[in-house]
């Protein structure tokens, strides 16, 4: 005779939906702070303009650092706020030379913060 489920798997709906918010939110955090982590800085320019936003994008930068003031990093959240069931969240910085830092140049070797950073998680 099969056996009967005592209790519907519809009732685990709700907690699978918490838990994809829950991974969503840990992982998303965790590459936030590797990429900043690992962002080279002179001005700190380039690392404060890290952002991360559940639904759309931030493009927005931020340009106060200088060579004799570096600017710190962002702050790392420690959640992202209200998440909906199934989240997207963005992680952009909107510098127009990140992606050459990122990726090197003839005259600059690559930084790979957000490559290693991903690598990093993939080894865990």
């Amino acid at each position: 005779m099969p056996s009967q489920w005592v209790v519907s798997p519809m009732e685990f709906v709700p907690t699978l939906h918490d838990s994809v918010k829950k991974v969503t939110e840990e992982v998303a955090i965790e590459i936030f702070a590797g990429v900043i982590h690992r962002t080279p800085y002179f001005t700190g320019n380039l690392r404060a303009s890290w952002r991360i936003r559940e639904g759309s994008e931030d493009l927005s930068t931020t340009t106060t650092g200088s060579a004799l003031v570096p600017i710190g990093p962002p702050s790392i959240p420690k959640t992202l706020g209200k998440l909906p069931r199934y989240p997207t969240v963005y992680i952009t910085n909107a510098i127009p030379y990140a992606d050459v830092v990122e990726n090197g140049s003839p005259k600059n070797p690559a930084a790979y913060m957000v490559k290693l950073t991903l690598e990093s998680l993939r080894n865990t």
